[in-house]
């Protein structure tokens, strides 16, 4: 509709069955490591002698931004075009490479199922450095969401204190990047509505409601049946 590019993370992992059997079942990795394949075939920032045949079209067109949606996440707002996304929630501080909205958890308060992010060096090193969890003490990391929340100091400013973040962050400007959280409405929703066998009524879990840009059904059981609720039309749910 806005003429944007589809791509297809789960596709690029089937062409990949090689990678996904290294990571031995932690498939979560798997989306930081696509976005960091995206960044070096896509966006100008291949090092010297990477292999640039993994590639998902012909590369004619060099990406300027990424809006990521995780598998279980759909759009509500269609009429919205990504521009205006990019316009309302990039600030206007150079230094803000990612966009990404809260989540009500401890150990991991921002949501990684759904961020923008530039396609520019900075954009480079946020995606290096959350990949190199996939590979960090030996690949035994099996979540990738509070390791990208522990790549942040205080919710704010990249970490840079591996040694491939620390290259490239050498490489691109002396500022670090900066994390920039926006309520979840104006990017991504978490909502749905679940049973409770112990108190025999339905309850709902966070809030999603019509106006959001988009909803993400994280780690719900029944999250295919709740994502065609929303694309009926539903008005959503109020915990």
């Amino acid at each position: 509709r806005h003429g944007y590019e589809f791509l297809n993370g789960t596709a690029w992992a089937e062409e990949n069955l090689e990678l996904v059997q290294r990571l031995e079942g932690r498939n979560v990795w798997l989306k930081s490591l696509y976005l960091l394949h995206i960044l070096r075939t896509r966006c100008g920032h291949s090092p010297p002698g990477e292999n640039r045949t993994m590639v998902d079209s012909d590369g004619s067109r060099e990406l300027d931004y990424i809006f990521f949606l995780d598998a279980d996440a759909i759009i509500m707002d269609l009429d919205r075009p990504l521009d205006a996304l990019i316009t309302n929630l990039m600030s206007k501080d150079e230094d803000v490479v990612v966009v990404a909205s809260r989540e009500a958890r401890d150990d991991a308060p921002v949501n990684a199922g759904g961020f923008l992010i530039p396609c520019n060096s900075s954009g480079m090193e946020v995606m290096q450095a959350w990949s190199d969890g996939a590979w960090e003490n030996r690949g035994t990391i099996k979540r990738d969401q509070p390791y990208f929340n522990g790549l942040w100091k205080e919710q704010i400013l990249l970490r840079t204190n591996t040694s491939s973040s620390s290259m490239l962050a050498e490489e691109s400007s002396s500022t670090p990047p900066r994390l920039h959280l926006v309520p979840p409405c104006a990017l991504q929703s978490v909502g749905g509505l679940e049973w409770s066998e112990s108190l025999r009524r339905p309850y709902f879990e966070n809030f999603f409601s019509r106006g959001d840009f988009a909803v993400h059904f994280a780690g719900r059981p029944d999250k295919v049946r709740q994502m065609e609720i929303a694309g009926e039309g539903s008005m959503g749910f109020l915990s």
